[in-house]
């Protein structure tokens, strides 16, 4: 079980079954593995076949990088591997890598491709016990449904100036939702000190995962007189309600 919203290593471990090459036919073997997930993955620590390790390299914009961390986290991960064909069929492939999942149940797809085929759909791996040294034979991963709605709340700076030179005109409130099984409503709202609504920066509907709203600076009629100004963030699900707040500068 991992921590939603938390960076948490992982194991992916499977075992290929190839179909013996006959004249033309059969199959070749594959040295990529697409990995992809609606959480959030940061990266490949090492790979290994039969408990040795092998060489790993990230597949980025097409070109080959050493596996390590991501510089940019994304539901996909793709790396190269040493080719594995018909006389590796059975080996166990475990992949040690890095993510963050936001809602309980959340998948890990893989999909085994052949570099030199690439315009062949790949294989996908389908659930099942690989190997007795690993306790869950699933693709899916609890989470611990104790923690909030709510996490990674923030705003890209403290101080907002709307005032069209370029600089802070606008900001951005970001956070990340946890343990949504569907979408649920979420509000964000601008207050006065004196607890007065002056601008519903956003509403509407959302899931499981990392947002970013902007706010231009203005209130619901146009331009804030200077000052402090509170922020708050809201989620509204089915049975539970999380909402965090925090200050924002309005300055000309």
């Amino acid at each position: 079980v991992a921590v939603a919203g938390e960076e948490t290593r992982f194991v992916y471990a499977f075992r290929p079954g190839f179909t013996p090459v006959e004249v033309g036919q059969g199959e070749s073997g594959f040295d990529r593995f697409l990995l992809s997930t609606p959480g959030e993955l940061s990266g490949v620590d090492s790979v290994r076949v039969n408990e040795d390790i092998v060489p790993c390299e990230l597949v980025i914009d097409g070109a080959l990088t050493p596996c390590g961390q991501l510089a940019e986290p994304g539901e996909r991960l793709e790396f190269a591997l040493p080719r594995l064909d018909v006389k590796d069929s059975g080996k166990i492939v475990e992949v040690f890598f890095r993510a963050r999942i936001y809602r309980f149940g959340t998948v890990f797809d893989g999909l085994l491709l052949d570099s030199e085929r690439p315009n062949e759909v790949g294989q996908s791996v389908t659930g099942g016990d690989a190997t007795f040294l690993i306790e869950s034979n699933r693709l899916s991963v609890g989470v611990d449904l104790s923690g909030n709605l709510l996490q990674d709340v923030g705003v890209s700076s403290s101080v907002v100036t709307p005032n069209g030179d370029g600089v802070n005109d606008a900001v951005e409130f970001h956070y990340a939702l946890l343990q949504l099984a569907s979408d649920q409503l979420v509000t964000i709202d601008i207050f006065n000190l004196n607890g007065q609504r002056v601008r519903r920066v956003y509403e509407g509907m959302e899931t499981s995962g990392r947002q970013q709203r902007p706010w231009d600076g203005r209130g619901e009629a146009g331009a804030l007189a200077p000052g402090l100004y509170i922020y708050r963030i809201a989620v509204d699900a089915d049975a539970r309600e999380a909402e965090r707040n925090g200050l924002i500068s309005v300055v000309y």
